[in-house]
């Protein structure tokens, strides 16, 4: 008669999955999704969204930098007008 304690083969095998678990990956397998999938779909729509705004910034200093162009060449023309005295 056995009195407890440490018994060789006793008890759930080392891996082997609960219901709870065999119940979740189910439910993972009909989604299709993994937790990396998820991650990674997270990632880049927050990639895309940090470039889309990255895209707005830099449109704003072609602006400015357009803007500046074209005052400093009114300048010089008004410059070469004033010089050649058309």
């Amino acid at each position: 008669m056995s009195r407890g304690g440490k018994r060789e083969g006793a008890g759930r095998k080392r891996g082997a999955p609960n219901k709870a678990t065999q119940e979740r990956q189910a439910k993972v397998a009909a989604t299709g999704a993994t937790r990396l999938e998820v991650m990674i779909r997270k990632m880049r729509f927050h990639l895309a969204i940090a470039d889309r705004e990255m895209a707005k910034g830099e449109a704003a200093d072609t602006e400015k930098v357009i803007a500046a162009l074209d005052k400093a060449e009114a300048y010089v023309g008004k410059r070469k007008r004033a010089n050649t005295g058309y």
